[in-house]
């Protein structure tokens, strides 16, 4: 399928888009969990003990493991249900 000058310029006018877009998402994403290990500090700082510490390392591999394999399960899904994913 050839696409006229106009429409080239609308996909890649699109496609940066969807690049500008992502990043921003990913950045948000970061953020929110930037966010929730300060909150797990935080308790971290109200209950120091040697109860309180095994409970924020638990706490704190769980949102590790969430932030590694978010990444991944959504360039699945992307790729899965035909979608754009992030190349890095």
């Amino acid at each position: 399928m050839l696409l006229d000058k106009e429409q080239a310029a609308t996909a890649a006018a699109w496609r940066d888009n969807c690049g500008q877009n992502r990043q921003f998402l990913e950045l948000f994403y970061d953020l929110a969990y930037v966010a929730v290990i300060a909150q797990a500090a935080h308790h971290l700082a109200e209950h120091v003990s040697f109860r309180g510490f095994p409970e924020f390392a638990l706490v704190f591999s769980l949102i590790w493991i969430a932030w590694v394999n978010g990444p991944s399960t959504s360039r699945f899904m992307a790729a899965r249900t035909g979608g754009l994913a992030s190349s890095s």
